[in-house]
């Protein structure tokens, strides 16, 4: 893109160590006014796809074209005044869920790629071919804190319909999975997104959103010690700024457990239910690894009617 440029210290495949700068690149636009320039940045931010590591760039692009920010009506305050406006959606859109199931079932071999029925091998065919029921397959992901249910319907090795949460069956047809690009005609309206698989992590890039999906299989699930006793950890390597309590004090729900401080911010880690602390693993000044245990937190028996 003319008059933009992107300044990265890594590349693809390189190791980022914990104590480096939490600035790994920034993309810088020019332009004669303000506002071609805010447009151009954020045109490039639309075309930035990072996988691997948590970016901020469809936020920044939301900021960008924000009326406070292009009329200059800005201020130190404006996330703490708006944040909500430039935190994106909460819920993953039905789109991009349809979408995400139909790379990684193309990815897996399966009918998002157009197939003549009979040609090739059919045990090669992963269409959820089932005697005497409907062909369904069915995916469950997690996205910032929710879980959608995903059910594919082929019909003649092709998918033809679809269900997301429960809801009303959407048609679906000429889908696509080729390279990095899945497409398909969602309910009669053409849909397509770029993706990138990494194990049980589908990346999704819309013209409006990025997805970060988790994909929920209980057959790969881990179940660990530390999870069933109430465990918590952090999923950025940072340093220790406090901790409020201590072993065998009784917390409630919201309550802060810790202080992280990670990419020059800090991070408040706080009881996800009521329960009694356990063992605290670290203390104030400890380096933290990335998605260490930082403490245990048994949960408070439910009160009998």
């Amino acid at each position: 893109m003319q008059s933009v440029r992107v300044d990265a210290g890594f590349a693809s495949g390189d190791t980022v160590p914990d104590c480096y700068d939490s600035l790994l690149g920034k993309i810088i636009a020019w332009a004669p006014t303000r506002e071609q320039a805010a447009a151009r940045l954020a045109s490039a931010l639309t075309q930035t796809l990072a996988a691997g590591v948590h970016t901020n760039e469809r936020w920044l692009r939301r900021i960008l074209r924000s009326p406070r920010f292009l009329e200059v009506r800005h201020n130190i305050a404006l996330l703490d005044q708006g944040g909500a406006e430039f935190a994106g959606p909460r819920t993953a859109a039905p789109e991009a869920l349809i979408l995400a199931a139909l790379a990684l079932h193309g990815e897996s071999g399966g009918g998002a790629a157009v197939r003549e029925p009979g040609a090739g091998n059919p045990w090669d065919l992963a269409d959820g071919f089932t005697p005497n029921l409907p062909a369904r397959v069915a995916y469950s992901f997690s996205w910032r804190g929710h879980t959608h249910a995903v059910e594919l319907e082929y019909l003649h090795g092709k998918p033809a319909a679809v269900t997301v949460d429960e809801g009303a069956r959407l048609p679906l047809s000429d889908a696509m999975c080729s390279g990095a690009v899945v497409a398909a005609r969602i309910d009669e309206r053409r849909r397509q997104a770029r993706y990138y698989l990494d194990g049980a992590r589908v990346y999704l890039w819309t013209a409006d959103e990025q997805y970060d999906l988790l994909l929920e299989d209980p057959r790969t699930r881990e179940f660990a010690a530390s999870a069933a006793s109430g465990g918590l950890s952090t999923p950025l390597p940072g340093v220790v700024v406090s901790v409020p309590v201590a072993v065998g004090q009784k917390v409630a729900a919201g309550d802060v457990l810790m202080v992280i401080e990670a990419m020059k911010m800090e991070h408040t880690i706080t009881a996800p239910y009521a329960g009694t602390v356990g063992m605290i693993h670290f203390a104030r000044g400890d380096r933290v690894p990335e998605a260490s245990e930082l403490l245990e937190l048994a949960r408070e028996p439910p009160i009998a009617p």
